[in-house]
């Protein structure tokens, strides 16, 4: 099973969309965990600028495997 997820930053709406076989609450660690290790990516760059608490996440959808969870992305 793969979860499309997006995280929404709440001060210039802007969004990152990205698909998990993780809960959405343990790819946000994974995604802070990257953050403190200082990878650059520019997701990462704005979470660095914005803080961690300027994003709203939700789940968008659902799906069995991984070319759904692609087409989904």
């Amino acid at each position: 099973m793969y979860t499309i997820y997006c995280h929404t930053n709440k001060i210039n709406k802007k969004r990152y969309v990205g698909q998990t076989r993780l809960t959405i609450t343990t790819r946000w660690k994974k995604h802070l965990n990257a953050v403190t290790a200082g990878v650059d990516y520019y997701f990462y760059r704005a979470i660095r600028k914005y803080g961690q608490d300027s994003f709203d996440h939700e789940i968008l959808e659902v799906v069995d495997s991984l070319s759904e969870a692609n087409e989904a992305e």
